[in-house]
């Protein structure tokens, strides 16, 4: 839910004000969970112009990456450090026996949170894609993450009384 409350904020920052902003800033320190435990965007240098949006979807994929492995993207040991976290990540998510490994441990993953926590994984892994181009909108993202956090069910359509 967190990583949702943020991407709708950036999106609302892309998208949805009278003009187009960038955060430029986008790090777990910049995001502030309230009373209600949801997600809030501290905008302290906000951006127009020339610089792009995709900047700011790159933070967002690595903020997930921090998110599914726990680690941050500068290592607190110089074992951690000596791989950058964007590097070992696409490295490590595409093989299921790695990626459950790198996954945090205090993450309870049995197969249905795996699947999700995996659809996250290649949602970050776009995100964070070397050509801005290939990178998706804020939007995508959001898109993505309703979806994981509040699936749209078919229901069984009812039966007219006879």
């Amino acid at each position: 839910m967190i990583a949702l409350d943020v991407a709708r904020g950036v999106e609302y920052l892309h998208c949805f004000g009278h003009q187009s902003f960038i955060h430029r800033d986008l790090k777990p320190c910049n995001i502030l969970l309230g009373d209600d435990m949801r997600a809030r965007l501290q905008t302290l240098d906000l951006l127009m112009g020339e610089v792009s949006t995709k900047i700011d979807v790159y933070s967002f994929g690595v903020i997930l990456m921090e998110l599914i492995t726990g680690r941050r993207t500068r290592g607190i040991t110089l074992e951690e450090e000596s791989v950058p976290l964007v590097k070992w990540f696409l490295q490590t998510y595409k093989d299921e026996v790695t990626f459950r490994k790198a996954v945090d441990p205090t993450l309870d993953l049995d197969e249905e949170t795996l699947a999700c926590v995996s659809t996250v994984a290649e949602l970050a892994a776009h995100c964070c894609a070397s050509k801005p181009h290939k990178r998706p909108n804020m939007s995508q993202v959001v898109n993505v993450l309703s979806y994981l956090v509040d699936p749209w069910n078919v229901s069984k359509p009812h039966k007219r009384p006879t």
